[in-house]
């Protein structure tokens, strides 16, 4: 497995470019099975395929592989919207796993994701939250790892596929930045590695957790780990800034935002930055996952989205 290594010792993400199972991970194997078995259950006439994370798994009413009752309602909503036998305007599929990063979810569209005999007339990707925030990867990897299934999506589907790029969606979910990596389990450390302040003693803050490294025969010095809560959303707006530009500079590539369902006006202490709109608490469920009021918003913003898709497809205009 490749590392990309940045300009410090502390990066320890994927490599972007290179497919990584996450088969390891219990359940994983089974939600890409059943995200095979949804498309083949697919009619002929798709007109969007959603791909992407854990969002998206919640869609079909699923947590890595196994249904849930939580998101039963959240299904519900998603088959109203693109399900034409329950009313829908349009037929989709959901093709997400939980906690998938973008080297993941490379693999799945190249091991059945992405079959042959499938052909949505748009692909709707949203992506790269779990890169920023379960591995703490770095805004350049990130948007490398997007920009990554946009091209394998196109050397699969060369002929005028539309692909659209769903902004990162805004988060009061923060990421936990290692400032010291921690030792192998048993390896000895030296106290003298540790940034120390002025009195001589290592400098220690409200992050700071303490390690103490074990072997089976006896007890290891103390390693010092101190780790900082990072917040996610200077990030997502740097990276959301450069998949627009990108988009702006591919005819078949569409930038769509939806940022507006996840924020607010009104003072709280969830700081966005942009235009002085903050996160809106009440719109995620666990300060990362849109809830269903929230995903409700999401699904008819996609659909105005889609209609002035395929209208400007039948008329030979260009997108906007």
């Amino acid at each position: 497995m490749a590392i990309v290594q940045g300009g410090n010792d502390k990066c320890s993400c994927d490599d972007p470019l290179e497919a990584i199972s996450h088969a390891e991970q219990v359940g994983w194997m089974n939600a890409h099975k059943l995200n095979k078995k949804t498309i083949l259950d697919a009619k002929n006439d798709v007109d969007v395929a959603f791909l992407g994370d854990g969002t998206m798994e919640e869609w079909e009413g699923r947590w890595l592989g196994h249904e849930s009752e939580a998101f039963r309602h959240t299904n519900s909503i998603f088959r109203k919207f693109f399900s034409k036998d329950h009313g829908g305007k349009y037929e989709g599929v959901s093709l997400g796993i939980a906690g998938d990063t973008t080297p993941n979810i490379l693999w799945r569209i190249q091991h059945g994701e992405l079959p042959p005999h499938f052909h949505p007339r748009v692909w709707w990707i949203s992506m790269g939250a779990n890169d920023l925030g379960r591995t703490g990867c770095s805004e350049e990897v990130v948007l490398m790892g997007i920009l990554r299934i946009i091209e394998e999506i196109q050397l699969q589907r060369p002929k005028h596929t539309k692909i659209v790029v769903n902004a990162i969606l805004p988060t009061n979910a923060k990421a936990k930045e290692r400032l010291v990596q921690p030792p192998p389990l048993g390896t000895k450390t030296d106290r003298h590695d540790y940034d120390h302040n002025s009195k001589g003693g290592p400098n220690v803050d409200d992050g700071t957790v303490w390690y103490k490294s074990q072997t089976p025969k006896k007890r290891m010095p103390t390693h010092i780990h101190r780790t900082k809560e990072k917040d996610l959303m200077p990030s997502i707006r740097s990276i959301n800034n450069e998949l627009h530009k990108f988009c702006e500079k591919h005819e078949d590539v569409i930038y769509f935002d939806a940022s507006e369902v996840i924020l607010k006006r009104e003072d709280g202490d969830y700081k966005d930055g942009v235009d002085g709109l903050l996160v809106d608490p009440n719109m995620l469920r666990d300060g990362l996952h849109p809830n269903a009021i929230a995903t409700k918003l999401w699904f008819q913003k996609i659909v105005k989205k889609l209609d002035n898709i395929f209208l400007t497809r039948l008329s030979g205009e260009s997108e906007e």
